[in-house]
């Protein structure tokens, strides 16, 4: 008797994702328009990161305060240091930028805009709709 080994045809096994990115991979821009229920786990979840935007929003108010108050007691020297002359806070000299002005080069060459226009992709976008009071 000999023996056989008989294979199964290998079935896809469908992971869930595990990341935005992965959930974009996986569905691109199929969108399911029946909502979803959130179980419990779920809702802390939106909870906990809608807290936590509104802490980083409150950390970026407070930081832009604190550079405010010491760019102001620094005023026109360059660099700030400690009492052992090690430095703290320094300003760094930016070339001003170039940009280029699109409504009015469209205004003047629309047909050449047109030309040079490339579309990109659609793209989904992660929304948290919950405000923290």
């Amino acid at each position: 008797m000999s023996n056989i080994v008989q294979f199964k045809a290998k079935e896809e096994v469908l992971t869930k994702p595990t990341t935005e990115k992965d959930v974009i991979a996986m569905y691109g821009l199929q969108i399911d328009e029946k909502p979803i229920e959130a179980d419990a786990g779920i809702e802390y979840l939106v909870d906990t990161f809608a807290k936590n935007r509104a802490e980083m929003e409150k950390l970026k108010i407070l930081e832009s305060e604190l550079r405010d108050r010491i760019c102001a007691y620094m005023g026109k020297h360059d660099s700030l240091i400690d009492g052992k002359g090690q430095k703290l806070v320094q300003w760094t000299y930016r070339k001003a930028p170039e940009l280029f002005d699109r409504a009015a080069f469209k205004s003047a060459y629309p047909e050449l805009e047109k030309r040079f226009t490339k579309t990109g992709e659609a793209t989904r976008a992660f929304s948290v709709l919950v405000k923290v009071v």
